[in-house]
């Protein structure tokens, strides 16, 4: 077993540090929230589509494997989590952690839309890398992609990634690599100014991605990344670029791979390019496309180690990438990704391609070439410049005859197993080594006459140390040293002694592209709301839709709410979420309405949804945003809900700086959507008092003293309202109707400040007679309960928990997901608090003046008894709404809230001590339903 030591950075920095460092991770928090919309269209764009094949690198060096419980972190958009779910299957789960809730907004969107039956097995989590919310030894293996260079504390959250890993597994961490040479960083600048930050411009987040400059430059090394993964106490880390002495890069690509247990043998993936052969015709192609289109080819060689696709019209093109079969799947996949990176050089004058890499090959043409296999005009020979002086081989032999025999053993070898062998001859202490290889495309026949013809050209190399015979249909080499593997783990279970590769997102030619591309292409209007990806159900669609959904009283004409929205004007936008966007509406009759925008994937989906707005349309009360109908029958899918005025209980708690925004007040070339104003404004309130700047063009007035603080009068009385209508939704009906996604940003507050719930996209219903449902999990972390995390078992009891998190964040004045000086979450610091009776210092700031204290303290300690680690000592809603409005109700002692001992996650019997022995323990019920038939009464 390896030693584990941990790097004591704790001990090394003083407590002082710890708030400039939260202040930071904030103003990075709230970046990633703006660029969230269209991250993954921008990474596309600059990358070319590059950045998909070296996350396909990391999962795969990441050694996760069929059933494997994972954890993608820092997952931004859901890239590396969805690669992960594809290869541990359905058995395995991942789960994709990151501090950005917009981000993860849009790959809660993906994972719906993509529809892919492993995706199911992906939970978001909303946390901090700084403190994972996890047990220790929980993953198989961890991955982040493009995301430690944005820690603010790096060693802890090295330290955090090693707690959390089991012993033997490895974590695999793709990055930007930090160019300490002058000539490669001043490139690197060159292209962030005037490329990516001009592109980024188009989509009004030019000063966002200025940051990537700042980011890079402030990074590790790789020797500094090396030695702070050793010190924190990973057993093997190694770094290794490639193409990093390219002129003309944007960046290099870093991949650190970490061992926690094992240092095993390491093979070459013989990246090195041997010759290139583009066309002569000019024909430029689309670049962008083609490189889109080998993503397919991607997960081919991937698979298998060769493929072939064809794609396009008028005329088609053909592409056949080949690796060489010693190579295991993860040297297969590097070289590949080499390949595609010098793809672009030929594509930018001509249709044709041919590049021969020492480990494999890549051929792209516009006509059907598959079959070939001898060309007199392209087929060529490479010969090492350096001939043989070693004076045993002389002696014994020369060295034309080694090297003849060697490759005709390589030959013969070929010809009778499927294309491929390898050879070694030796003579005294010295040996020739060659290597033999035709096309999987190329038929037997001509497999022989390719593999024999390049046998007697080779024979122009000797007596040079190496030679390589470059043909149509096959590849030979032969060398004085030995270049391939004698075996290979094809399971890809066994991962080699570390390799860190940074790969070169271009060279200059790529350059030239993206300059091109900036100077003739931009984004249009109707893409900057639309960045989302979206399956409209359609005419054709709706008339497979069920009866049910037809012949509904609630259905609403697509035209009407069409118009209702100004054909969706970006300036009715209020705001979007996972489900879809809304928008602001006024109807004929003057009703003012909020009109979301669905996304759907698959009929049954639609169906099932359906069936939900059915149950909620159905639902009145006073503390519900109700439901007014919807539209199917347009391109689209529509959701009409009433207005309310007052936003959202995050809005006014949280974002209290500033007045309404007002779009009016910004100068800007472009219109910008609702949504858009408030996350202006929170710039606008992290970077000056008064003024704030975003972007080059957009300035913003805004006065941060006129902010609204609400009472504790109407604190408690929103407190109330959320518990009635939760108390209605779980006992109300014939159906008990779970949220799932209780939490501030779903509490709309109307002009009287009554709350109401909102957001019914994840709700679900049983009957009265079944105990749990049994589910894929869905909601926000830090308002999940766990039972429902870790079993997927849900039931009213994770409402309640939703609900109790919330409860503390209102009386506290603080979010739950914000780490502070010495403390960790609200729950963490609200439960020390409690137990020191000191609960009164938790209370928002704002309302320590004339404050009903017993009454304060009663609804804290409501909260902590709904956020208990068992779902039996929870109370029902119903005991919840009892317990706030009777004064004389006698409150149960909670126990302490979950994640903050390891043993609470696997066991939902498991307790924590804390609460003194001599207090009662109280048991609820676990039919909320019949606590609400029996008036809330409580078991002691």
């Amino acid at each position: 077993m390896t030693s584990l030591s941990f790097f004591p950075s704790r001990h090394l920095q003083t407590r002082s540090k710890y708030r400039p460092i939260i202040r930071c991770a904030n103003e990075r928090q709230a970046l990633f929230n703006r660029i969230a919309p269209v991250y993954d269209n921008l990474n596309n764009v600059l990358s070319l589509g590059q950045h998909r094949v070296w996350k396909r690198m990391a999962v795969s060096w990441s050694g996760a494997k069929k059933g494997d419980c994972v954890l993608d972190l820092c997952c931004g958009s859901g890239d590396l989590a969805f690669l992960l779910s594809e290869k541990i299957g359905i058995e395995g789960k991942v789960t994709g952690l990151d501090f950005s809730n917009d981000q993860l907004v849009v790959a809660s969107s993906r994972q719906n839309l993509l529809g892919k039956a492993c995706y199911k097995n992906i939970v978001w989590v909303e946390g901090d890398a700084l403190d994972l919310p996890f047990p220790d030894s929980y993953f198989d293996a961890i991955t982040i992609g493009y995301g430690l260079r944005n820690v603010v504390d790096k060693p802890k959250a090295m330290e955090e990634m090693f707690r959390v890993l089991k012993p033997g597994s490895k974590a695999s961490v793709l990055d930007f690599n930090k160019s300490l040479h002058p000539l490669t960083t001043s490139v690197q600048e060159w292209m962030i100014d005037n490329v990516v930050v001009r592109v980024a411009s188009g989509y009004g987040l030019a000063k966002e991605y200025r940051y990537l400059k700042s980011s890079i430059s402030e990074f590790l090394t790789g020797k500094q990344l090396e030695k702070l993964a050793l010190e924190v106490g990973f057993s093997d880390a190694k770094y290794y670029e490639v193409g990093g002495g390219l002129m003309g890069n944007l960046v290099v690509t870093r991949f650190l791979l970490i061992l926690s247990l094992f240092s095993l043998s390491f093979a070459d993936p013989r990246i090195t390019e041997v010759a290139t052969f583009c066309g002569t015709k000019h024909s430029p192609q689309n670049s962008t496309f083609v490189l889109e289109e080998t993503d397919i080819l991607t997960d081919l060689v991937q698979a298998q180690n060769w493929g072939s696709h064809t794609f396009g019209n008028n005329p088609k093109s053909y592409i056949l990438s080949e690796c060489m079969d010693d190579l295991s799947p993860a040297d297969c996949l590097l070289c590949f990704s080499e390949l595609r990176r010098i793809l672009p050089q030929c594509l930018l004058s001509t249709n044709s391609a041919r590049i021969y890499l020492d480990g494999c090959f890549l051929r792209y043409e516009n006509y059907e070439f598959y079959g070939e296999f001898l060309d007199k005009e392209h087929d060529a020979v490479v010969c090492n410049s350096v001939k043989v002086v070693n004076v045993t081989l002389e002696k014994n032999l020369e060295i034309p005859e080694m090297a003849g025999q060697a490759v005709v053993q390589a030959i013969s070898t070929a010809t009778g197993n499927d294309g491929y062998g390898t050879s070694e001859v030796k003579i005294g202490m010295g040996s020739v080594y060659a290597l033999a290889q035709c096309w999987k495309t190329v038929n037997a026949s001509g497999c022989s006459d390719c593999l024999h013809k390049a046998g007697n050209d080779i024979r122009k190399c000797m007596p040079r140390k190496g030679g390589k015979a470059l043909n149509t249909g096959c590849y030979i080499r032969y060398s004085t040293t030995k270049f391939y593997n004698d075996k290979v783990d094809d399971s890809g279970e066994v991962m080699r002694k570390v390799l860190a590769v940074v790969l070169a997102i271009s060279s200059f030619s790529l350059l030239a592209m993206l300059g091109a591309f900036v100077g003739y292409t931009g984004p249009s209007k109707t893409s900057k709301d639309n960045h989302l990806l979206s399956i409209p159900l359609g005419r054709n669609n709706f008339i497979r839709l069920s009866s049910a959904a037809i012949n509904s009283k609630l259905n609403f004409k697509y035209e009407t709410l069409e118009k209702a929205t100004d054909s969706f004007n970006p300036l009715k936008k209020l705001g979007e979420g996972g489900a879809g966007s809304v928008y602001k509406g006024t109807l004929p009759d003057g009703r003012t309405v909020a009109v979301k925008r669905l996304f759907f994937n698959t009929r049954q989906w639609v169906d099932d949804f359906f069936n939900e707005v059915n149950l909620i349309g159905d639902i009145q009360h006073k503390n519900l945003v109700k439901l007014l109908g919807c539209s199917l029958e347009g391109p689209e899918s529509l959701l009409v809900y009433e207005y309310v005025q007052n936003s959202s209980l995050d809005q006014i708690m949280f974002r209290k700086s500033f007045d309404e925004p007002n779009c009016d007040f910004f100068d800007t070339h472009f219109d910008i959507p609702l949504i858009y104003c408030y996350r202006l404004l929170d710039l606008s309130e992290n970077i000056e008092n008064i003024f704030g700047r975003w972007s080059e063009n957009i300035y913003l007035h805004a006065d941060k003293n006129k902010g609204q603080t609400l009472t504790w009068q109407q604190r408690f009385d929103i407190i109330v309202g959320i518990a009635e209508g939760l108390a209605y939704l779980h006992g109300g009906s014939e159906m008990r109707i779970i949220h799932r996604d209780i939490k501030c940003s779903n509490i709309l507050l109307d002009e009287t400040l009554t709350a109401k719930i909102a957001d019914f996209g994840l709700v679900r219903s049983f009957a009265a007679d079944k105990t749990h449902l049994s589910t894929g999990i869905a909601g926000t972390f830090g308002y999940m309960a766990p039972e429902y995390i870790v079993r997927g078992q849900l039931t009213e009891k994770a409402d309640v928990y939703s609900f109790g998190v919330l409860v503390i964040e209102i009386v506290c004045g603080r979010r739950n997901n914000v780490f502070m000086q010495d403390s960790g979450s609200i729950l963490h610091t609200v439960w020390k608090h409690y137990k020191l009776k000191t609960a009164h210092e938790c209370v928002d700031s704002c309302l320590r003046e004339d404050l009903p204290v017993k009454e304060v303290l009663d609804v804290l300690q409501i909260g902590l008894l709904c956020t208990q680690a068992s779902a039996s000592l929870r109370p029902c809603m119903s005991e919840v709404v009892q317990m706030l409005n009777n004064k004389d109700f006698m409150i149960p002692s909670p126990k302490q809230p979950p994640f903050m001992n390891s043993s609470l996650i696997n066991s939902e019997s498991s307790t924590v001590s804390g609460s003194s022995s001599k207090k009662p323990t109280y048991t609820f019920s676990k039919s909320c339903r019949t606590n609400l038939e029996t008036n809330g009464h409580i078991e002691p």
